[in-house]
């Protein structure tokens, strides 16, 4: 602080015209210091810092890190959990530095994470803002479903209008239809059609999420892995939001309009979309997808569609609630419980053994008043809430929709 002073401070002492008092109110310091100054040698004014070695505890896992850095751009936490399996006694902050210092070496910025053969699949949800679709002369805004195969570059984009954990089954299955198998595993995103809630411990270093059984059951279904970025860490997922990009600027401009589109119209767009990229030369593969695809390697999709079955009862009024929605049964069902089963876009009931078509997922959206007391006043006060019913339903007798096999049959006869 003072190496610079040092000597006008000697020297304005030798003249005798300051004392060590004066000296530490000129130049700012605590007059014990002026005392250290003028008790040492001149040699010592001018400092060098020493490089310290660093935390040696790390030094035998240097190596370990920088492979695993190699083979994949990994997160500090990950390689931490590595090193603790291994019996290493070294704490996040540690191995964090260390990782910072190796990434550096290696510029991991010129690092591609790439898979092997059917090895991924990343999917994501998108938004668009001022485009909506009609549903039954209704105006719903609409989103769309992406997925890339990590591999071929395949890329698969699907409408909807609502992001639920059903709709991203559908999408899902879909897809996977579209490419002709399923990968191993499948990365998203913390999106909450997939994680219930995220549990932190005091530190923050460790994190649990709690996954929806119902689509860990479909995942069960399919026969692939569940796959989560960290969260905030868009960039572990690149390649599906440079697809959600590209499909923003090249495709949705070309729209003629942003309101009145119809959703089924939409998707055939969207699929011819990806006809026509997925058979063109990828710039960083520099191949084409769908001569690449044939080397994913893909799991064979499961015969029997998936199926989301929920216990219900109809009430004595012949009505049966699902999902918030209010449908009209039979009223020879008063009283019995069955299966409601989402399939599609239609939203099935299996009641003593007939099966009915409830109605269909996109229906207009009647609004019902209800009461409520409120929690600042005290008072009742009028509460809208939105029911769906359904003036559709029918009997099926013994036409099953195409989807719903022999087998499938047998499960519920």
């Amino acid at each position: 602080m003072i190496t610079s002073d040092a000597p006008l401070i000697r020297s304005d002492y030798q003249t005798g015209l300051f004392t060590k008092q004066a000296l530490a109110e000129k130049y700012h310091v605590h007059p014990d210091t002026i005392t250290n100054v003028l008790s040492r040698c001149e040699d010592r004014d001018i400092y060098r810092r020493t490089s310290t070695p660093g935390n040696l505890l790390i030094t035998p896992y240097q190596t370990f890190i920088k492979e695993q850095l190699q083979r994949g751009d990994m997160q500090a936490t990950s390689i931490f959990q590595l090193l603790i399996r291994l019996g290493a006694c070294l704490s996040l902050s540690t191995v964090t530095k260390a990782v910072r210092k190796i990434k550096y070496d290696l510029d991991m910025a010129a690092i591609r994470y790439e898979t092997s053969p059917g090895q991924q699949a990343q999917a994501d949800w998108a938004s668009f803002k001022g485009f909506s679709a009609t549903i039954d002369g209704i105006e719903r805004p609409i989103y769309a479903f992406f997925m890339i195969l990590g591999y071929s570059r395949m890329r698969y984009v699907e409408f909807v209008t609502e992001m639920t954990t059903m709709t991203l089954i559908r999408c899902i299955e879909n897809a996977f239809t579209y490419y002709g198998g399923s990968t191993k595993e499948v990365l998203f995103d913390n999106m909450p059609q997939i994680v219930n809630r995220c549990l932190t411990t005091k530190g923050g270093n460790s994190l649990e999420r709690m996954l929806i059984p119902e689509f860990t059951a479909f995942a069960d279904h399919v026969g692939f892995d569940i796959t989560l970025c960290r969260i905030r860490r868009p960039e572990q997922k690149g390649k599906v939001e440079r697809v959600v990009k590209y499909f923003k600027e090249g495709f949705m401009p070309m729209l003629p309009k942003k309101t009145g589109h119809s959703l089924i119209d939409l998707n055939e767009q969207a699929i011819q979309w990806c006809d026509e990229v997925n058979h063109q030369e990828h710039m960083t593969t520099m191949e084409i997808p769908y001569d690449r695809l044939g080397s994913e390697n893909l799991n064979p999709l499961p015969r029997i569609p998936y199926l989301e079955d929920t216990t219900a009862k109809v009430s004595k009024d012949g009505c049966v609630a699902f999902r918030g929605r209010v449908f009209n049964v039979d009223m020879r069902f008063a009283g019995i419980e069955g299966k409601i089963i989402d399939l599609e876009d239609t939203i099935f009931g299996y009641f003593d053994g007939k099966l009915v078509i409830l109605g269909k997922r996109d229906l207009p959206v009647h609004v019902r008043h209800q009461y409520c007391h409120s929690r600042h006043s005290g008072k009742l006060k009028q509460k809208r809430s939105k029911h769906i019913h359904s003036n559709i339903s029918r009997w099926l007798g013994g036409n099953l929709p195409q989807k719903i096999s022999v087998d499938w049959k047998l499960i519920y006869a």
